[in-house]
């Protein structure tokens, strides 16, 4: 009876969580038409607090391919810098690319990621979830999760499971440093979609030159005294 017990536990936690759904009419070539900074995000084993400053996500269609799919593949360029804004860069433009796969053309927003010499089976969901659309039709926040969210929170919420590979949540914004009113949006959405948004930390934007990374700005956007 213990034994059955223990099996059953975690199926019943799930089960309490609200089922997330990747969108499926996401437009990918506004969602990589320019970079992404994330405003919060969830811990995972490949981005832990310390490098929690001037992080951003840019993609391009640039034909590349991975093991044993033919479908649609979007370089992803993911970039942090370490300990503090303007510390030491992770993943420049010239470091790892990562490979953002379609798995599925009617589930737009369904993408697996991982390094591009990994077949499928080894990467990890990266779901769009939300995206808000400006009055110039243009994605202007998202938030994404590492899949389904299997974890009930103290908030009534869920995440995924904290601090490993396959998981995760961020709010992004088009703006380095988003508005207070933009990350709220985000922080409801993400709540009324079923999400627990305790785990949730801030990435620090304010003053970050971006030295190294792949960036796809905006025309109009300025950060911090640096044009884009």
């Amino acid at each position: 009876k213990i034994v059955a017990l223990w099996l059953v536990a975690p199926f019943a936690a799930a089960d309490e969580c609200e089922t997330v759904t990747p969108l499926s009419d996401v437009n990918l070539t506004e969602w990589i038409r320019a970079s992404w900074y994330s405003q919060e995000q969830q811990l995972t084993s490949y981005e832990q607090e310390e490098d929690l400053y001037c992080v951003t996500a840019s993609y391009e269609d640039e034909g590349r391919t991975v093991p044993f799919f033919d479908g649609l593949v979007l370089s992803a360029y993911n970039y942090a810098n370490i300990d503090e804004v303007n510390g030491e860069p992770q993943n420049t433009q010239d470091g790892q690319v990562l490979c953002a796969r379609l798995v599925n053309s009617s589930e737009a927003g369904a993408l697996l990621v991982s390094p591009c010499f990994l077949p499928n089976i080894f990467a990890g969901p990266y779901w769009i979830v939300a995206v808000n659309t400006d009055e110039n039709g243009h994605y202007d926040w998202a938030i994404v999760s590492g899949g389904q969210p299997t974890e009930k929170q103290d908030d009534g919420g869920c995440t995924t499971t904290t601090g490993t590979y396959d998981g995760g949540l961020w709010l992004f914004s088009r703006e380095p440093v988003a508005s207070n009113a933009t990350i709220q949006a985000a922080r409801t959405k993400a709540q009324n979609l079923g999400f627990s948004t305790s785990q949730l930390l801030p990435v620090i934007q304010e003053g970050c030159t971006y030295d190294g990374a792949y960036l796809k700005p905006s025309a109009t956007l300025k950060t911090s005294g640096v044009a884009m």
